[in-house]
């Protein structure tokens, strides 16, 4: 029997569970039971594969998403980005004769939305032929006023946008609203077919899949047309940052176009320009990919208290410097107020009727309250929100119609829509094919030539009519079949293409320099906290002899210095137990400042917006030391079980720093974190050599031993000595010998070396000050002698200790401070690192 033929009896075992709700449309199956001719060749493939195969897809699938995603699973509260649900492994199939005519659709539905933003912020003909109520637009937060009259390099307002369609059961797709793609959009479609088609590599070859690369390229071409430059033109895709859900697709989409992944503050505006702020000076951008929404595009003119957008970017759109897409104001083609009036509006401005029907919807806003609450009587509706901004703020945003006995009163905040059931698709459970209710995104971008539909889409599964992500259960890609071969065109460089040869030069955003530094600073923070909690639970016990107890206060008073120690404990611990529970509290309280769990929530928020710079093995150690913290619990923990703990994440650390030494490029990312390491190392140092040595001196032998420990020299000292810990050879040992890595004079060394290496362009004088400052901590270091350093005052103190220790404490900042003035935000300025005396920074 010919494949495209074949019965359900045909497919013993995957389709035995596969049932549709009466009343529902079947994706898979026509009324006399037979597969749909689209769908054969799919359920051929599956059925022929044994349950083990399946399990291997199955795990290739998921391990190939869960390594280009391992970024994602490092936000704080552990939700996945980019895309919430799994990834079903059989696609959604769209034929070619269908998807001609959602094509045509789809593209008529684009030219109605631009033909309708250029009215409403143009001439507003259809506000005054009675075609939209004027509440719909002037009462409508979507509509921005400082937009009017912008007019869009391009031609068109809208650069990309999604649709969302659902299938009822007479076979019809309907168009359920329009989406800006900065929510779940066409980079997690990309994502998703990349890795279905390595999954199901074989299938994937031997049909003919329509590809998504020139629809890419066709969006990234149209983008770079707009741009108003006389040579290549720099494009940029702006991203709200680590903190939103979808950097993880911000990320990839950058990285697959070769655009800059830029923030609002890695910019800044001159002269109605943008210049994007690498170490190497200010780089003009000339067209930028806004993935944030309207409203907080440009504080400036917009949302006052956004600092997510660029000041002055209306501006320098209005002088004709800058293509931005979408047009800052385009968000209004979402707003659902405007939904009831397409299918009217159709006519008046492209000339025709609309090709997709939409559900019959009623804006709540207007007329009078008494007439809408009368159309409202009539059947069931489905209630959403009207504006953009709130579905986004309330995932679940559909109030139905009689529950609890009443219906939402007329109001402009909502949008009453007709509900239908959405048709089932095939979706692969185990081994056996199960129906779930899906719905379509599609998108759509504006090229050179009118619109361009993605021959494909996000097929969400398990969507209700209407209802937000925080609903679907999972997700399909779609296949798009074509009946005549498909080219093999890509974005990335073929295998055997020649490439120039080049190394990496200063075009390193100031913004991800600056995160790599604190990325530096921060893990070695966590390092030295770590090791200090540990040092203290191992002097801990219940019956200490007096050199113990002393031993014991050491640690404590190292770590009340550290910020470490709860308060509960500054009085003095109770006995051992009550150590071990308090500074376990404390280390995983996120709000308590200085904590474990708060450092930690730092390295993972900053990691996130400078993933393209690490590598998976860094990744991969990261999320080992997430989940090394996540295991500890408060209530099951005693020293037996958290030493073990604290011993494996002292690992991790190293780990961490190894990969960074050896397996990183010695370019600008690499300078700058390790930069970050090795001040906040130094730091660390003079914090410790503060709580261990100046502020215990009567301690002896047991601080001493404390402050070996903290700085990993025991065995070190151990093997030069052969001595009991002594003042002078450890304050040696920890501060001036630059062949001990833990030492400060090591420190200060390897920062004078990167500093020297540092771009040197607009800030030259400023470097200057920058390179004094490193240089002439390093000569005060190498002069010191340590018998000076350990030798008493007649009152016992150790002044010459304290005075350097005070230096430190001043001149370290100082150069933190200055890199960031230099090279982070710009602002030149010189700061007085100079020497007034031996020993004095400031």
């Amino acid at each position: 029997m010919d494949v495209q033929a074949r019965r359900i009896d045909q497919a013993p075992g995957l389709l035995d569970r596969f049932a549709v709700p009466a009343g529902a449309y079947d994706e898979l199956r026509q009324g006399d039971g037979q597969l749909r001719a689209h769908w054969a060749a799919m359920v051929q493939a599956l059925g022929g594969l044994g349950h083990g195969e399946l399990d291997q897809r199955w795990s290739l699938l998921r391990r190939e998403l869960r390594e280009s995603r391992i970024a994602s699973a490092l936000i704080e509260d552990g939700r996945q980005v980019g895309g919430q649900g799994d990834l079903d492994l059989l696609p959604f199939v769209i034929s070619e004769p269908e998807w001609r005519t959602l094509e045509r659709g789809l593209i008529q539905r684009g030219r109605l939305l631009s033909a309708l933003l250029d009215d409403l912020y143009g001439p507003q003909t259809v506000l005054q032929r009675g075609l939209v109520p004027p509440g719909a637009v002037f009462g409508n937060r979507a509509f921005l006023r400082p937009a009017h009259g912008l007019k869009p390099p391009g031609g068109s307002m809208l650069h990309m946008i999604g649709v969302d369609l659902g299938r009822a059961a007479n076979g019809t797709w309907h168009v359920l609203g329009q989406v800006l793609p900065d929510s779940v959009g066409p980079g997690f479609a990309l994502e998703n077919r990349i890795a279905i088609s390595h999954a199901l590599s074989q299938p994937y070859r031997e049909q003919q899949i329509r590809r998504l690369a020139p629809w890419f390229e066709q969006s990234r071409q149209a983008l770079a047309s707009a741009a108003t430059c006389a040579g290549t033109p720099r494009l940029a895709l702006l991203t709200p940052g680590p903190g939103s859900p979808n950097y993880h697709e911000d990320a990839f989409l950058a990285r697959y176009l070769g655009f800059s992944l830029i923030r609002g503050d890695d910019v800044t505006v001159r002269d109605n320009r943008i210049y994007l702020k690498t170490l190497g000076g200010l780089e003009a951008l000339h067209a930028i990919w806004r993935r944030i929404p309207d409203d907080l595009s440009d504080p400036l003119e917009l949302n006052g208290g956004s600092t997510l957008g660029i000041p002055g970017l209306l501006q320098a759109v209005r002088a004709g410097h800058m293509a931005v897409g979408n047009a800052i104001g385009a968000g209004l083609a979402e707003s659902l107020a405007l939904f009831p009036y397409l299918p009217a509006l159709a006519p008046a401005l492209i000339g025709e009727d609309l090709l997709l029907p939409q559900p019959e919807a009623l804006w709540c806003g207007a007329g009078p309250a008494a007439r809408v609450s009368e159309r409202l009587a009539d059947g069931e509706w489905l209630y959403r929100r009207a504006m953009p901004a709130e579905r986004r703020r309330r995932r679940s945003d559909d109030l139905r119609a009689g529950t609890g006995g009443r219906r939402p009163e007329a109001s402009p905040e909502l949008v009453a829509v007709r509900p239908f059931a959405l048709s089932h698709a095939p979706s692969l459970n185990g081994a056996e094919l199960s129906a779930r209710p899906v719905t379509l995104r599609m998108f759509l971008a504006w090229t050179e030539d009118g619109f361009s539909v993605m021959p494909g889409a996000i097929a969400r599964v398990g969507a209700s009519l209407g209802e937000g992500e925080a609903t679907v259960s999972g997700y399909k890609d779609t296949w798009v079949l074509s009946s005549r071969p498909v080219g093999s065109f890509s974005l990335m460089p073929p295998v055997d293409a020649v490439v120039e040869i080049r190394r990496s030069g200063n075009q390193l955003p100031s913004r991800v320099a600056d995160d790599l530094f604190w990325l530096g600073r921060y893990l070695e923070r966590a390092e030295i906290g770590v090791r200090s909690v540990r040092a203290a639970l191992l002097r801990a016990g219940e019956d200490l002899d007096p050199a113990g107890k002393v031993d014991f206060a050491s640690g404590l008073h190292h770590l009340q210095q550290m910020g470490q120690l709860p308060e509960v404990l500054e009085r003095g611990p109770r006995g051992p137990q009550e150590l071990e529970r308090s500074l376990l509290k404390a280390m995983l309280e996120a709000n308590r400042p200085g904590s474990l769990s708060a450092i930690l929530n730092r390295v993972r928020l900053i990691s996130i917006s400078v993933q393209d710079r690490l590598s998976l093995d860094i990744w991969r150690a990261l999320a080992q030391l997430k989940d090394q913290v996540d295991d500890l619990d408060p209530r099951q923990m005693d020293s037996a079980r958290l030493l073990p703990c604290l011993h494996q994440m002292v690992t991790t650390f190293s780990a961490l720093s190894g990969m960074g030494t050896e397996n990183m490029m010695r370019g600008p990312a690499w300078l700058f974190l390790d930069l970050g390491r090795r001040i906040e190392r130094a730091l660390g140092a003079v914090t410790m050599i503060r709580s261990t040595v100046l502020a215990r001196q009567g301690a002896g032998a047991p601080a001493l031993d404390l402050a070996l420990e903290l700085a990993d020299s025991t065995m070190t000292y151990r093997a030069r000595y052969r001595a009991s810990p002594q003042l002078a050879p450890i304050l040696d040992l920890l501060i001036a010998d630059e062949d001990n890595p833990r030492s400060l004079a090591y420190q200060v060394a390897r920062t004078a070396g990167h500093v020297a290496r540092l771009p040197r362009g607009e800030g030259f004088k400023a470097w200057d000050a920058l390179d004094l400052g490193t240089r002439t901590i390093m000569a005060n270091l190498r002069e010191i002698d340590a018998n000076d350093l350990a030798r008493p005052t007649p009152d016992g103190k150790l002044d010459a200790l304290e005075a350097l220790m005070d230096d430190l404490d001043a001149g370290l900042p100082a150069l933190s401070d200055l890199l960031g003035a230099l090279y982070f935000t710009h602002a030149l300025v010189r700061p007085a690192i100079g020497m007034a005396r031996r020993g004095s920074l400031a």
